[in-house]
């Protein structure tokens, strides 16, 4: 039943649209204003996750038990990523990975680099807690 008012208000405002000059300035006003109020909680809203993308130091951030998966081509990190701030949440983390070819499996001298990747990783780990992570990788 309320569409059925939704309908008739729209109509409603659409004979407006087309039968009153007034009306029309008075309308563009006001998709002006709630775009210009659209544009700001959007502006807000970048310039917050701009700030908390700093509040976490790389120090508050422990990466446990990471590996590397290859599965019939394509390739997964999986691991456990615990945030030691007692304050704020850790949304999300980027990793570098390099892959070597190795002759043994010590990584030295005598490796070569095959592929190198950064994998950002959207964890959401509350203050204090751990989440395990799984993401694939592109090399």
């Amino acid at each position: 039943m309320t569409w059925i008012s939704g309908i008739a208000v729209v109509c409603f405002l659409v004979w407006l649209l087309v039968v009153s000059p007034r009306f029309r300035v008075y309308a563009l006003i006001a998709l002006l204003l709630a775009g210009g109020a659209i544009w700001w909680v959007i502006r807000s809203r970048e310039e917050e996750a701009r700030i908390e993308a700093t509040l976490i130091k790389p120090s508050e951030v422990e990466i446990t038990d990471a590996t590397l998966w290859d599965t019939y081509g394509s390739h997964k990190i999986v691991g456990t990523v615990r945030n030691l701030s007692d304050r704020h949440l850790l949304a999300s983390f980027s990793l570098h990975i390099t892959a070597f070819d190795c002759p043994n499996d010590a990584i030295t001298q005598d490796c070569n680099a095959i592929g190198d990747e950064t994998v950002s990783v959207h964890a959401n780990v509350p203050p204090g807690q751990v989440r395990k992570f799984d993401e694939s990788v592109y090399f």
